[in-house]
């Protein structure tokens, strides 16, 4: 049986531009809510096998509890990064203090958010190169207000770069000691990041 009536969906089709609920920054809002809620259901399931581990150690011999524990903690590692990457375009090293960002892709288009906490721990660097993998691909960088550093050579392979949007002051971004941003590239400060959907 066909049916004869429109299509009333709200999913463009490749005739219609995109409507304005479909900006770069409410992609990014609705990735990180994403990765927001996948990471929380990550800890509670990893918590359970940690609990696991623990009772196995008592139970039995306490090498099953600690090989138990070694699978959540490889699990964890592994699943974070992965969605992160997927989600976000994102890869990231825990540093002391915080953790540090040393891979970018777009996520949302040409337009990268560096958002300013990450499972629960602050963003407080970017690293030499960050863009240079997926560089040539971003044109508008958000960086949070966190940054403590940002390392000499971040900027090398972004050669599409025209904006950076900094979260913090002029006189933050100073004290950041960030290398000159290449030419032709603009800075503007006190940038307001999308918030998350959760």
């Amino acid at each position: 049986m066909t049916s004869n009536h429109t299509n009333d969906s709200q999913t463009p089709t490749a005739e219609e531009p995109l409507s304005s609920a479909h900006t770069p920054s409410e992609a990014y809002a609705a990735a990180l809510a994403g990765f927001d809620g996948y990471y929380r259901r990550l800890l509670i399931c990893i918590g359970s096998v940690m609990l696991l581990a623990v009772a196995l150690a008592l139970l039995t011999p306490v090498v099953i509890g600690v090989a138990v524990a070694a699978l959540g903690a490889v699990a964890y590692a592994y699943y974070t990064k992965n969605a992160l990457s997927s989600r976000l375009g994102l890869t990231y090293r825990s540093i002391v203090g915080g953790l540090a960002i040393t891979s970018i892709k777009p996520s949302c288009g040409q337009t990268v958010y560096v958002p300013a906490t990450l499972m629960y721990t602050r963003v407080i660097t970017l690293k030499a190169c960050a863009l240079a993998k997926e560089g040539h691909t971003v044109e508008l960088l958000y960086l949070p207000a966190t940054l403590r550093t940002v390392e000499d050579g971040a900027w090398d392979g972004a050669i599409s770069l025209r904006t950076v949007c900094f979260g913090g002051t002029a006189e933050q971004w100073e004290a950041l000691g960030a290398p000159a941003l290449p030419e032709g590239v603009s800075l503007s400060f006190e940038e307001d990041y999308p918030r998350s959907r959760a």
